[in-house]
């Protein structure tokens, strides 16, 4: 008998563990879900772009400059929310690269996160680049 209620208790604790982690936003700084506790009904703000900064593709920056590596990435954190975008995993990216003073981002590679559930999404896509002050 002292096993079954062992076996019973473990599932509850799962349970408990899974509804605890859907309550929680995506576990990656650079995205476009929040971070934190979050129901995700109607509270997930809109993203909007960063036209000051802008995206440089199929060329790499140019050698006398150092720049700073930047990640953006776009999370289906809850079952209901929309799916993962291209558009909003640059513009995170893009919001990386002004924080930091820049305004130019070169970009490195752009796609689907094998990472994802490791992050606390469903499915990701992330774009990295090196950013650098034009």
């Amino acid at each position: 008998m002292g096993g079954e209620g062992n076996k019973d208790m473990k599932h509850i604790a799962v349970a408990f563990l899974a509804l605890s982690l859907s309550a929680c936003g995506a576990l990656v700084a650079n995205t476009d879900t929040p971070q934190g506790v979050y129901l995700g009904i109607g509270d997930r703000p809109a993203i909007s772009d960063e036209p000051s900064v802008r995206i440089v593709r199929d060329t790499a920056p140019p050698s006398n400059v150092t720049g700073l590596s930047v990640s953006g990435t776009s999370c289906k954190n809850k079952i209901w929310d929309p799916e993962p975008t291209t558009e909003n995993a640059l513009t995170v990216l893009k919001r990386q690269a002004k924080a930091a003073g820049m305004n130019t981002v070169y970009l490195r590679s752009i796609g689907d996160d094998p990472m994802a559930i490791a992050k606390n999404c469903w499915s990701a896509i992330t774009a990295t680049g090196v950013a650098i002050k034009s």
